[in-house]
């Protein structure tokens, strides 16, 4: 998993993508591991 390119840098003055993350996984990421990042971030961003 790739977590952590800000949309906001790379498309600056884009008021809605100001907070966004691009996440990139593949197909070597496991269904658990994909659950526990969403569950990691619920947790950060809560």
């Amino acid at each position: 998993m790739l977590g952590g390119v800000s949309l906001g840098r790379l498309y600056p003055g884009v008021p809605a993508l100001e907070n966004g993350l691009l996440v990139a996984v593949t197909e070597v990421a496991s269904p658990e591991d994909i659950e526990a990042l969403a569950t990691a971030l619920e947790e950060v961003l809560a």
